[in-house]
């Protein structure tokens, strides 16, 4: 059957504190359980998240469809993924901690939607699921595939988005203020 999981993982462990992680996610998060690594990177998760913290990364699992956000961490290295070899269908979203960005979905082995900055890995693995997988690897600082499957992880839900921590990207004049819509025709 192999592997279909999605997920974020991000090159910062925020000191195995699921608050501090929720902060910079900009996420409302609510602990529901702690359980096994093995129960958390199953194959396709519905309706929670399920964290690791590892001693040097953060590993988020998720449902496929929340991949499509590209969820990432400003400052840190991280990637948003879908991989499904079912369907071999696979979503790459990775952004380094000075913003660099590539994003590419890979259907059966034909790429689309490609944006952004070619990684330096492209040149030796074409293949996207391996990509894919050492992308994991290197962004989490250990190989996720031996990670025992005993290791506990946080089972989460996803309540809502802090949307107060939000800073729009401009400034506001200050009449757009103090001045109601209709009142700019008088």
């Amino acid at each position: 059957m192999g592997f279909n999981i999605a997920g974020l993982v991000i090159k910062h462990n925020f000191d195995h504190n699921l608050t501090a992680l929720a902060d910079a996610l900009r996420w409302e998060i609510k602990l529901v359980d702690e359980i096994s690594f093995e129960k958390a990177s199953s194959n396709w998760l519905t309706d929670h998240l399920n964290v690791y913290f590892g001693a040097t990364g953060t590993f988020i699992f998720f449902p496929h469809e929340w991949a499509m956000n590209k969820y990432h961490v400003r400052g840190y290295d991280s990637l948003c993924f879908a991989y499904s070899e079912v369907s071999m269908a696979f979503l790459l979203s990775h952004m380094d901690a000075e913003g660099n960005y590539r994003s590419f979905i890979d259907m059966e082995g034909n790429r689309n939607l490609e944006e952004g900055i070619e990684l330096e890995l492209e040149a030796t693995i074409t293949d996207a699921s391996e990509l894919i997988m050492t992308l994991i690897d290197e962004t989490l600082g250990e190989p996720w595939q031996e990670i025992d499957l005993e290791a506990r992880c946080l089972q989460c839900q996803r309540i809502g988005f802090k949307t107060s921590a939000i800073e729009p990207k401009h400034k506001q004049p200050e009449i757009l203020k103090t001045k109601k819509w209709w009142q700019f025709w008088k």
